[in-house]
């Protein structure tokens, strides 16, 4: 099992995070460490951890980024199954990945995902029941978001990573275009619920954070998406198109919170809105995106009237 753990100024909470990898039942386990440019003492961290045990390698990614820490990390995994580990994250029990790993021979799944996680505590006990489902099917519901899109949550067969990478110029939502591509390949999935990953949520939220241009590239994952599931029929273009319409939405929010927002930004969200309804396939359950979708982009306009008429005002009062 390879495990990749990309890091940036995580000196705090990296060494549990590690330590849960290594203190895992399944003894053949290397730990990628990846420092992205930590300002912090993250790479001195790493660096005494991989002195200790001969399991953890430490690289260092200079091109800024979770996605490129994580695909340097992919280009030297040996392990026949690959998972990922946030720094500021942990695993909540030892046997975290002897449970995935035997789900999967049970169900001889190529992937397996996490049904639940737990968010900055220990798990509740109960014994995970797995879930078996196609690959198409696991990757609607991800889509409709009925899921974590995160590659935290799934550990993958190794040659399904053959040729796939994340997309280092998406900055939202990366997880999610590089979590389908790999879906795509995979012929099962097993689901096992139970909170058995300790996910501590960043403090650059969509609810916490100022409008920033990169929460913009989620439209560009939501087209990727789009495009990429394609071929899987009628279903998946309509999970697709209502992942966008999750980012639109998303990125209203934003717009709607922050006091400086470029006429430009907001009339690409437009675009996107009126694109997403172009590519609707027909049939029933596609209507229902419709009414957001409209409303979306009237809130774009209507918003960017908004801000032109207290720019107006700004500048009068000076």
């Amino acid at each position: 099992m390879s495990v990749i753990v990309p890091v940036f100024n995580a000196q705090e909470s990296l060494e549990r995070c590690v330590r849960s990898a290594l203190d895992q039942g399944w003894g053949d386990v290397e730990v990628l460490v990846v420092d992205n440019n930590s300002a912090d003492d993250s790479y001195r961290v790493a660096q005494r951890i991989a002195r200790q045990d001969k399991r953890v390698q430490v690289l260092v990614e200079r091109k800024q980024g979770v996605s490129a820490a994580r695909n340097a990390g992919l280009r030297i995994a040996k392990g026949d199954w690959v998972t990922f580990l946030d720094s500021d994250d942990a695993w909540a029990k030892p046997d975290y990945l002897e449970t995935l790993l035997m789900a999967a021979a049970e169900s001889d799944a190529q992937v397996v995902g996490l049904r639940d996680y737990t968010v900055r505590r220990a798990p509740d006990a109960g014994s995970p029941v797995p879930t078996l489902l196609s690959a198409l099917a696991a990757t609607e519901r991800m889509m409709r978001l009925a899921g974590p899109t995160s590659v935290w949550a799934h550990v993958f067969r190794r040659e399904l990573l053959v040729g796939t990478s994340f997309p280092e110029d998406i900055h939202i939502f990366e997880d999610a275009v590089f979590t389908a591509r790999a879906l795509g390949r995979a012929r099962r999935v097993v689901l096992v619920p139970g909170p058995l990953y300790l996910y501590t949520p960043a403090e650059a939220s969509a609810n916490t954070q100022p409008f920033n241009a990169r929460w913009l590239t989620m439209l560009d994952a939501g087209q990727l998406l789009l495009v990429e599931t394609a071929p899987g029929g009628l279903r998946m273009r309509a999970a697709a198109s209502s992942f966008n319409v999750h980012c639109i939405k998303t990125l209203g929010f934003l717009m709607w919170k922050s006091p400086e927002v470029s006429n430009e930004d907001l009339r690409r969200v437009v675009r996107a809105a009126r694109a997403v309804l172009q590519q609707l396939p027909v049939g029933l359950e596609s209507l229902r995106l419709v009414p957001p979708l409209t409303i979306a982009a009237s809130s774009a306009r209507l918003l960017a009237l908004g801000h032109r008429v207290v720019h107006t005002m700004k500048r009068a009062s000076r």
